[in-house]
């Protein structure tokens, strides 16, 4: 008896080797990855192996049964584990789902029921040894800067972290349909998801995120938001296929928006001319148009202001904790 324990013991431990190893070749040692594996480990507990990679999605595909916040934290409890691990607790993204599939897979290849239990404590592990996330961009907002310049020099420190190698990668097609590949600029994360936690502040509602791993030109969706007949299409570097898909907007009956950056908008509307939608289509740099808001909703007064500026940032992490990136959170000032 005590012999087949040991064997067991030794068996699960050559397991959490394999797993390891697997984890680190893959890099799927990311706060976001292994919230999805704490998540899919746990159904595993209550369902059985072998997984259904399928049964795992819900909302026509698109979301991970219970992946969130309240799940994982809730698993960490169990364990004496209080940190959080993920601001978004592996807020779901195509990403994560891949991640899923491929975690599946592995379990259904490698595991058995009778170790599923150590793989669950090896996770733990992991996100116990995980430093809590902690916001790497900073938006002060005093009276020594305008709106302006705030936002500005927002967006100068996500520039300055947009050629990560941890950064994914951007899938768009180019004239002749095909694919290319390219870094996924960390500005245009912050500057779409800033628009978006505008018009939640505008609007006083939530509007839907979206991960920026594959560009709108590869998906059905008209822009990165749509408003009533407006569709606002957010971008650090208006092109051709943003000009081809305004043109498509516009075939539609619908009002096609661009923000960009300050320097980008004379660029955006002189292609604009040249693709024959000048006058047509609206252009504004997000500075301006985020700044406006700050101060018309906080009625112009400085404590208005304040608190204007902290639900922004806010609703801003809830946006951009779809990426899974701790770094493209904002820490308020």
């Amino acid at each position: 008896m005590a012999s087949e324990l040991d064997g067991m013991k030794l068996a699960t431990i050559a397991l959490t080797a394999r797993l390891a190893v697997w984890a680190r070749e893959n890099r799927m040692l990311t706060p976001g990855a292994v919230c999805v594996f704490l998540v899919v480990t746990r159904h595993a507990l209550r369902l059985g192996l072998p997984l259904d990679a399928e049964f795992l999605l819900t909302g026509r595909g698109g979301q991970i049964l219970d992946l969130g916040k309240r799940t994982v934290q809730s698993i960490l409890a169990e364990y004496g584990v209080t940190h959080v691990l993920a601001a978004a607790g592996g807020r779901t993204s195509r990403g994560n789902v891949r991640n899923m599939r491929v975690y599946v897979a592995w379990l259904n290849a490698n595991a058995s029921n009778l170790n599923l239990a150590a793989i669950e404590r090896w996770w733990v592990g992991v996100a116990e040894r995980t430093a809590p996330y902690q916001p790497r961009l900073r938006l002060s907002v005093n009276h020594k800067l305008s709106l302006r310049t705030a936002l500005r020099k927002l967006l100068t420190q996500a520039e300055a972290g947009s050629h990560c190698s941890n950064n994914p990668v951007i899938l768009s097609k180019n004239r002749d349909n095909a694919i290319d590949a390219k870094p996924c600029r960390l500005a245009e994360k912050v500057i779409k998801h800033l628009v978006g936690a505008k018009l939640e502040l505008v609007l006083c509602r939530e509007v839907e995120a979206h991960g920026a791993f594959v560009a709108d030109s590869v998906t059905d969706r008209q822009g990165d938001y749509r408003i009533e007949d407006v569709v606002i299409h957010v971008t650090t570097s208006p092109g051709e296929a943003l000009l081809r898909k305004c043109s498509d907007n516009l075939d539609q009956g619908l009002r096609p928006l661009v923000i960009t950056t300050f320097k980008n908008v004379a660029v955006a509307e002189t292609m604009a001319e040249n693709a024959g939608v000048a006058g047509r289509v609206e252009f504004f740099d997000v500075e301006q148009f985020v700044a406006s808001n700050i101060l018309e909703l906080s009625k112009f007064s400085a404590s208005g202001r304040k608190v204007t500026v902290q639900d922004l940032i806010a609703r801003y992490n809830r946006l951009a904790g779809c990426e899974n990136n701790p770094g493209l959170l904002i820490k308020g000032a």
